[in-house]
């Protein structure tokens, strides 16, 4: 990924060598799309700073998470949790099982004006 003002970005839809994600952008949607790569043992990091725009994060059912998000306008859509468009949030959700898992993935995300979706797949 490189950072750009305005863009999208997208994971490859093929198999990829796992790199730690540190995006800022500025307009645009980005995805990330851990399905098609092999994480570390231990914790893979993703950062994501994105002014207007969408973040979608599809996570294999077997790895955990723990997110952290902010945002000034945009709705949430984190695993079995919702909300609607909300102004000026702050999100910290982990998985039960983040602490005792051998793969897990650490996001950070902050987002002006846009919505942020974590899904398993």
């Amino acid at each position: 990924f490189s950072n750009s003002g305005i863009g999208s970005h997208r994971t490859p839809q093929h198999a990829y060598e796992w790199n730690d994600v540190n995006i800022i952008n500025g307009i645009g949607d980005i995805v990330i799309d851990l399905s098609n790569t092999v994480l570390p043992k231990g914790e893979a990091v993703i950062f994501i700073r994105n002014m207007v725009g969408s973040i979608k994060i599809f996570v294999p059912y077997d790895v955990e998470i723990n997110l952290c998000h902010t945002s000034l306008a945009g709705a949430v859509e984190v695993l079995d949790y919702r909300q609607g468009r909300s102004f000026n949030q702050r999100l910290d959700i982990q998985t039960p099982s983040y602490n005792a898992s051998d793969e897990k993935v650490r996001i950070f995300t902050s987002n002006l004006v846009g919505d942020i979706e974590v899904k398993r797949i």
